[in-house]
């Protein structure tokens, strides 16, 4: 299957976008706009849509240890 879209986004406890990404080989490095984030948990989503498949989103939490 061809990948059409994939969003991976970081959020704050609070719903603060902290981190965007449409690169699926990109990852997160624990730091928003090159300042590293205190330890604690975020919120991942990430949304990946194939070509002739529906939509699939996922979201969870993540704990950043420093």
């Amino acid at each position: 299957c061809s990948l059409e879209n994939y969003t991976l986004g970081i959020f704050s406890r609070w719903g603060e976008l902290l981190f965007e990404t449409n690169e699926p080989g990109q990852g997160w490095n624990g730091k928003m706009q090159s300042e590293s984030l205190p330890a604690g948990v975020y919120v991942y989503q990430i949304s990946v849509h194939f070509v002739d498949l529906p939509q699939k989103v996922k979201s969870g939490s993540i704990t950043l240890v420093r």
